[in-house]
């Protein structure tokens, strides 16, 4: 079995409800070695603990379980005009049997999907946590910045139809990174990233590309740029995901850098 295809059945094989084939085809892989697919089971198997741990204990409603018996009495009376006891009891223990194993399967159905929820939550919480890290490292360089002597602030202004968005730049004139504080931008569309960039002697050079929160802000570091002190002015532009090497699509905010102005002084 494929390593992809057998990660994709952990679930069911630690739950058992796996056909034989699969089941086995599932053990034979984990029996080769695969460290991730065995490393994925111990999740599975752990989760499951805790949410079984957590789950509270619930009684079937009155009439769930008032129609079933109400069902499995009326068939009962049925069947005991025209069937011998041996076959009336074998048809009780098998209508039992059904009734349990349709219990059960609600409730596997619904552990399932409570671990894909977990999982899920657990997947948002660690790109919250990886981009409050980042932030967290970003705004050090900035305050870093903000505390030299001759660090300067470059303003960034929207252009139509996004005037309202606007952008702060933290640069100082002996340091290759700069610091960017984007506000108000638009949702990028699917497959596609801003882009920052730098205008020297009139060519742009990309200095990243980033995403922007749910409210349209983002805090991005520009690394290993070129002398501050050469740029003319920085720009933003929306582009495929990863960024392009040069700009080719709508252009969003642009800036004159001020530690341009005051070097041509």
């Amino acid at each position: 079995m494929e390593h992809n295809f057998a990660y994709e059945l952990i679930e069911e094989y630690v739950f058992g409800t796996l056909s034989q084939p699969d089941h086995d085809a599932v053990q034979l892989h984990l029996d080769s070695g695969c460290e991730i697919c065995q490393a994925r089971v111990g999740e599975v198997e752990e989760a499951s603990v805790h949410l079984a741990e957590g789950l509270v204990e619930q009684t079937p409603s009155g009439s769930l379980r008032a129609n079933i018996l109400t069902q499995v009495g009326s068939n009962v009376a049925e069947t005991t005009k025209r069937k011998k006891p041996t076959q009336l009891y074998a048809w009780t223990v098998a209508t039992i049997g059904i009734a349990a194993s349709f219990v059960l399967l609600v409730w596997v159905n619904s552990l399932r999907q409570e671990l894909s929820d977990t999982r899920t939550e657990l997947e948002a919480s660690r790109v919250q946590i990886a981009r409050l890290v980042q932030d967290n490292s970003v705004q050090t360089d900035a305050t870093y910045l903000l505390g030299l002597p001759c660090t300067k602030t470059v303003d960034l202004a929207g252009v139509t139809p996004n005037e309202n968005s606007f952008a702060k730049i933290v640069i100082h004139p002996d340091e290759d990174f700069a610091v960017a504080y984007l506000y108000r931008l638009p949702p990028t569309p699917e497959g596609k990233e801003y882009q920052l960039w730098v205008e020297i002697d009139g060519q742009p050079i990309s200095v990243g590309v980033f995403n922007i929160e749910e409210n349209g802000e983002a805090l991005v570091k520009m690394q290993s740029i070129p002398k501050p002190t050469s740029i003319a002015s920085f720009k933003v532009t929306i582009e495929p995901t990863g960024g392009l090497s040069q700009p080719s699509g709508m252009l969003y905010l642009t800036g004159a850098n001020s530690l341009t102005k005051m070097q041509s002084h």
